[in-house]
């Protein structure tokens, strides 16, 4: 989001769904924005306007700290040292659609109930 209306929309999101909410907030005055929420989430800001390779950084970093255990870290950060950048990133999308998969079945558990 990068306006009032994004947080508004957000701030709806939170109120209706009772997922984890992740706010991605972007743009001159992301700080600020990113201050005036008050409802609960997840933020991941950057002030970056127009390239967005810091605000990707940011969201991989904190997807990586927040779903993968420290083996799987420490073999992320090897795999950068001793192969191509293609063959860490295929190892780490493999890494993701196996998590993508271990969400999909909790939250199918969780309707089922």
């Amino acid at each position: 989001m990068h306006n009032d209306a994004g947080m508004t929309y957000a701030a709806t999101m939170s109120g209706i769904s009772q997922a984890k909410l992740y706010s991605i907030i972007f743009g001159k005055h992301a700080e600020d924005l990113a201050e005036s929420i008050e409802f609960e989430t997840e933020k991941i800001v950057a002030k970056d306007v127009h390239n967005p390779l810091r605000l990707k950084n940011k969201i991989d970093k904190q997807w990586r700290d927040r779903h993968m255990s420290c083996i799987e870290q420490r073999k992320y950060t090897i795999l950068l040292e001793k192969i191509t950048f293609k063959e860490a990133r295929e190892y780490i999308e493999k890494i993701r659609k196996r998590f993508t998969m271990y969400l999909q079945a909790i939250r199918s558990s969780r309707t089922t109930m």
